[in-house]
């Protein structure tokens, strides 16, 4: 009995000592985003207002990836060129959109032309790597509400692939938390976008 007691009192101090930072984490991603996370890598859509002189649209939206594991995640990325002395890195991205009928559809994947790096205009291809803990702002998106079929409202979500070579490998895809779409989009009769302020 006397052996029981310790080994038991143990076992509760590593709980509580694993727990409590773990709970910690959970309680500001939650009150930053609005909702919990499980363990493994994981997405989250940012925004900010914008306005570019279309009219309607009001937001530009990019995800950013964060490791909740206890180990290094490898993802493959394309050094996008630039003007200047620490170019953009740019993972392989796909947009979808919610369909009531047909669940998620691909609306946007770059990554299925002629190979993702060749459709960035670029062929240096570098390894991230990102450790426990770690959150990277990764350098897509942007102005999704204005393409189409989006409309105010929808539900779109970010795929993030981890292996981009030579295409997008959704057997390593990695989906952002769903976001609404906030841009009331003016087109033309035509189709094509209102241009003005």
């Amino acid at each position: 009995m006397r052996v029981r007691k310790p080994i038991l009192l143990l076992v509760v101090l590593c709980f509580v000592l694993i727990s409590t930072p773990v709970s910690f984490v959970e309680w500001k991603h939650h009150r930053t985003y609005g909702h919990f996370f499980f363990y493994g890598l994981h997405v989250d859509v940012l925004n900010r207002d914008a306005n570019i002189g279309i009219r309607g649209r009001i937001k530009d939206y990019w995800p950013q990836l964060s490791n909740f594991t206890f180990s290094t995640a490898q993802l493959t990325f394309c050094r996008v060129p630039g003007d200047t002395t620490m170019p953009p890195h740019q993972p392989g991205w796909a947009i979808q959109r919610y369909d009531r009928s047909s669940g998620w559809q691909t609306v946007d994947d770059p990554t299925q032309g002629g190979g993702f790096c060749r459709t960035q205009m670029s062929d240096d291809i570098i390894q991230l790597t990102l450790k426990p803990g770690d959150s990277v702002k990764l350098e897509s998106g942007g102005a999704v509400g204005v393409g189409d079929p989006f409309r105010k409202g929808d539900m779109a979500r970010f795929v993030i692939f981890r292996k981009t070579i030579p295409r997008g490998d959704w057997q390593t895809a990695i989906y952002s938390v769903p976001f609404v779409i906030e841009d009331d989009v003016v087109r033309n009769k035509d189709g094509s976008l209102a241009v003005g302020y």
